[in-house]
């Protein structure tokens, strides 16, 4: 909280010592220095944008561009337009020099930005692909866990063990062709827990699980 604060203070003072300094050095103040002086000033306006967003979203990936914090992106660019504004300024250049740096730099800006969403999006989605592909079997795994330390009988305990130890070593991710069999395994689990409590129902589940690795292994 306070890095947030003492932020935006130092964004403040760092705005109001632009402005100060800008209006009160002994240049001309022609076209091209106002339209430099604008475009830093909005420089200055995007950083609270991006901060603000930034502390926000400051332990996800929407803070980030390309792995890197948003703040330092953001603070490059105002970097890079300040020196534009001073290097406009100290030569004295033609009003279209000024539009088109200041716009390049301004456009290349957002393009950045535009870009690391979409690459965000992209991961996002993938990773979201990836996490709903490993549900069943995740899930069938933290079912079996609980079933051997809740279990009482040597024999169905043990049984329950070479069940976990076939789901160790399945296929992590799942198919559109392995869903079938993935809701047998579903049913003979629900079958085993709730009424046939036998090594026979387990036996079932492992070679269903077998079929299920060959069905998605047949389909790479």
């Amino acid at each position: 909280m306070k890095n947030k604060r003492y932020g935006y203070i130092a964004l403040i003072v760092g705005l109001i010592v632009f402005n100060a300094v800008s209006l009160a050095i002994p240049t001309e103040h022609s076209a091209a220095f106002w339209i430099a002086y604008s475009f830093t000033n909005i420089a200055f306006i995007l950083q609270f944008v991006f901060w603000k967003r930034a502390f926000r979203n400051a332990n996800e990936m929407k803070s980030k561009f390309l792995g890197i914090p948003i703040i330092y992106v953001s603070v490059l660019y105002l970097i890079v337009q300040l020196i534009c504004f001073t290097v406009i300024v100290a030569s004295k250049a033609q009003s279209w020099v000024a539009v088109v740096s200041s716009v390049s730099i301004l456009g290349v800006f957002c393009l950045l930005i535009i870009s690391g969403e979409i690459s965000r999006n992209t991961v996002k989605n993938v990773e979201q692909k990836i996490s709903d592909n490993t549900t069943f079997i995740k899930n069938f795994r933290q079912q079996i866990d609980c079933l051997i330390i809740d279990e009482k009988d040597p024999v169905i305990k043990a049984k329950l063990q070479e069940v976990a130890d076939v789901a160790k070593y399945s296929e992590l991710r799942s198919s559109q062709d392995s869903i079938v069999e993935e809701k047998n395994i579903e049913n003979q689990l629900e079958v085993f827990s709730n009424n046939a409590h036998t090594v026979q129902i387990l036996d079932l589940i492992v070679n269903s699980l077998n079929k299920r690795n060959i069905i998605i292994r047949s389909g790479r």
